[in-house]
């Protein structure tokens, strides 16, 4: 079983989701420069990564997912089971020995678009493992080696020093001992580690800075701890490394370093107070110029990181008033907010591996024509509630004639948005004969018939559920999909979305069953004549997913259609 295609297809649609998130946000940025706290950005970058770290999001209204195009939506797949049922669609429709059914057919442009969709799933889920790998080498290569000049590393004895890292951790509140270490090849003040957190100095900085100079690289360093900063820069490394194909979130890790250090130096100021700042700006000044000929150190995070944003941090520490490091009601309102957006997917409903079969088939599908027939109509009620009563129609609450076509019109428009040629024998309140709905499906040469029906069963009000009816002796003519096999496509998929008690697929003989060519199955969806039934019935939500299943359902029965006469 391939797992990788669809693994790779949900990397790159979060992948997609985050591209629109960092775009926002560095025109946000551009558009209200020094309106929002770095803090605050530092936060946003965060999230950002984090979503493309989740491997499931809850769904809501409000998540950025939902101005992502459905058939692109179509792409994510949140559980282990549909990953799994995914590679089994995709393994289907190249075939066992790899190659495209459509390219043993014909040369039409569905079998090309299927073509080119075995070459892309063949070798872009593995140029994507190959680069993640590389780089997943490289940062153990780097850290290894890096690790190994750490041996070098000397304690700091020197009690002036060791008191004042004490009293910077009292100022900070980190009660945790954060051992402090100097060595050969540390260039530049940094802070590693994120299980056991040390901060190394070059050997010779007493000798580069002052006492107070000092100080501040002490309590910069510790800021970071203090901040989670470690944590927040593993996060960033991994989504760098999973998603290294998006040069957009290369460019959202280097904009979040950038936002972490002018968020740490804003918390230092909060702690030294406004009488210290033109002193912790002078140090950030001579050390850039310190330290500005030295290339970023791997694993540190370094007081000089981020030399090319020395005029920013400068200007931040220029208007520097106490009180700005915290969060201010409305900036924890915006982060929840953004919170909902970005960590969150599309409230619509994944769709099932019928659907995407469908955007693989969609251009051999698109041909078969779906005739959809409303129960009843017009004179003829149907069930109703409460019962038809001859004396007083006006009683009448319910009528399923209405209900039929509800549901019938939003299944036509569902199709129709999917590119399926699809027609309905009523699309309003008239009468039809039987004759009138037969003909219209064997005229019209139609390569599937569903009737919509909703049951009734006035003297016995308990009876409840879900079924579909078919013709068993009219499958004979029907050796591509039979009519059982639609009916039990169309059950299933109700069942699993509605949730309803199933009643299972019935062979029945009628005139609409039997004389209708092409495979034809009737629904009822539910109960009227049952309270429970009809209470769900009456609910738009639930009729929209009786919708969503049919549509499933005639989905996977046109797949199944097409791939058998491509084998034939």
């Amino acid at each position: 079983m391939n797992i990788v295609i669809p693994v790779f297809l949900h990397i790159f649609y979060a992948s997609i989701i985050a591209g629109l998130l960092i775009a926002s946000l560095l025109i946000v940025k551009k558009l209200l420069p020094n309106r929002i706290s770095a803090r605050v950005f530092h936060i946003v970058w965060l999230l950002i990564f984090l979503r493309l770290l989740m491997p499931v999001q809850l769904q809501s209204p409000f998540s950025i997912s939902n101005l992502i195009p459905e058939k692109i939506q179509m792409l994510t797949y949140q559980d282990n089971q549909s990953l799994i049922g995914l590679s089994s669609t995709y393994q289907s429709l190249l075939g066992p020995d790899g190659e495209s059914s459509a390219s043993k057919t014909s040369d039409d442009p569905a079998s090309k678009n299927l073509i080119i969709l075995q070459f892309l799933l063949r070798f872009i889920p593995y140029i994507w493992i190959i680069g993640c790998t590389i780089l997943i080498l490289s940062s153990l290569a780097l850290k290894m080696r890096f690790r190994s000049r750490l041996k070098a590393s000397q304690k700091v004895l020197d009690s002036t020093i060791l008191e004042m890292l004490e009293q910077c951790c009292g100022k900070l509140q980190i009660k945790r001992r954060i051992p402090l270490y100097t060595n050969p090849f540390v260039k530049s003040p940094g802070i590693l580690g994120v299980f056991h957190p040390a901060i190394f100095l070059p050997v010779d900085i007493r000798t580069q800075v002052n006492p107070v100079q000092l100080e501040h690289i002490l309590l910069h360093e510790l800021a970071h701890y203090k901040r989670g900063d470690l944590i927040c820069n593993l996060f960033a490394l991994l989504a760098v490394i999973i998603h290294w194909f998006n040069p957009l979130v290369w460019l959202a890790a280097k904009e979040m370093r950038h936002d972490r250090e002018v968020a740490c130096d804003t918390l230092v100021l909060e702690v030294l107070g406004e009488p210290n700042v033109v002193h912790y700006g002078t140090t950030i000044l001579d050390l850039s110029r310190s330290f500005s000929h030295m290339h970023r150190q791997a694993s540190l995070i370094s007081f000089n990181e981020t030399n090319g944003q020395v005029e920013r941090r400068i200007k931040m520490i220029n208007r520097f008033k106490t009180g700005s490091y915290k969060l201010s009601v409305l900036a924890v309102i915006l982060c929840l907010a953004v919170g909902a957006v970005i960590l969150t997917d599309s409230v619509s409903k994944k769709p099932s591996l019928n659907t995407m079969a469908n955007l693989m088939n969609n251009e051999r599908i698109n041909d078969k024509l779906v005739v959809i027939d409303p129960g009843h109509g017009g004179e003829d009620f149907g069930g109703t509630y409460p019962p038809f009563n001859e004396t007083d129609a006006s009683l009448i609450q319910v009528k399923e004639k209405d209900l039929n076509l509800d549901i019938s019109l939003k299944l036509y428009e569902k199709l129709k948005k999917a590119g399926l040629r699809v027609e309905l024998t009523r699309m309003d309140d008239r009468t039809l004969t039987l004759d009138d709905r037969i003909n219209m499906a064997n005229n019209d040469q139609a390569a599937l018939a569903l009737s919509i029906h909703n049951n009734m069963m006035a003297n016995n009000e308990a009876l409840n559920g879900t079924s579909t009816s078919f013709y068993s002796a009219q499958d004979q003519q029907n050796s591509v999909l039979t009519s059982g096999r639609f009916a039990e496509l169309l059950q299933n998929e109700l069942i699993k979305q509605l949730q309803t008690k199933n009643l299972g697929v019935k062979d029945v003989k009628t005139r609409l069953l039997k004389e209708t060519s092409a495979p034809v199955a009737m629904v009822d969806v539910v109960y009227l004549s049952n309270e429970s039934d009809r209470k769900n019935l009456m609910d738009e939500a639930f009729r929209d997913k009786a919708v969503q299943a049919l549509y499933d359902g005639v989905i996977a029965s046109l797949n199944e259609m097409v791939s058998a006469e491509a084998e034939v």
